[in-house]
């Protein structure tokens, strides 16, 4: 599928409950204006489902572009995605027919930064994947970057994509496994509510996996 004319990037996948599939990854067109969120949505013969977006696709409109790494459908049909826009964790959520969700953050866009400091600069955080949770929280696995290392991060947001205080204080957690560079790749939920995240943990030369789960 070309969306725009140059590299198009697929990063991840999820299925609608009325057997769509949804993909969305990083988009970028022929007029070097940089890379977007890409959503394409699919109908159960593999054709961008003419119902959704324009002709199958939707670009949400970060200012300053970005990239879309994890993608999630509610009961509803509603598309969440995850992904980063100029060294911040950003959601968008789209209703079933395509459009921003104008209840979801601001028109449908979330943007969260960590405050954590690179030296004098802000630090970069890298959203990665995403679970819904049965009351409508967004538990995001995440990564953040400083001063050459990183760490493992989890967000969770309420169904309005704003962060939860009843979550670690903040709505952010993060976990420092040996000082190195950390990072959190896939989340998933267990039947009793307890969030797992894997991802990778960096100690002297070795690099191991990363686990961490947390009760609520």
């Amino acid at each position: 599928t070309d969306i725009a004319g140059a590299a198009d990037f697929a990063h991840a996948v999820a299925l609608g409950p009325d057997g769509t599939i949804v993909v969305a990854g990083r988009v970028s067109d022929s007029g070097g204006s940089g890379e977007q969120f890409g959503v394409v949505r699919y109908d159960d013969h593999g054709q961008p489902d003419e119902t959704f977006g324009d002709a199958g696709v939707a670009i949400p409109p970060f200012t300053f572009g970005g990239i879309a790494d994890g993608v999630a459908v509610q009961s509803d049909g509603s598309v969440v995605v995850v992904g980063s826009t100029v060294g911040d964790v950003a959601l968008a959520r789209l209703d079933p027919q395509g459009n921003m969700d104008a209840n979801f953050g601001a028109g449908g866009l979330v943007t969260t930064d960590f405050g954590l400091l690179n030296g004098p600069f802000p630090a970069s955080e890298f959203g990665q994947d995403l679970a819904i949770e049965p009351d409508g929280h967004i538990v995001v696995a995440a990564t953040t970057q400083a001063n050459g290392s990183g760490d493992l991060a989890v967000v969770r947001y309420d169904a309005t994509g704003t962060p939860d205080p009843s979550f670690d204080g903040d709505g952010i957690l993060t976990v420092d496994f040996a000082g190195g560079f950390d990072a959190g790749n896939d989340v998933a939920l267990q039947p009793d509510g307890k969030v797992v995240v894997v991802g990778s943990a960096v100690s002297g030369f070795s690099v191991q996996t990363a686990l961490v789960r947390m009760i609520d």
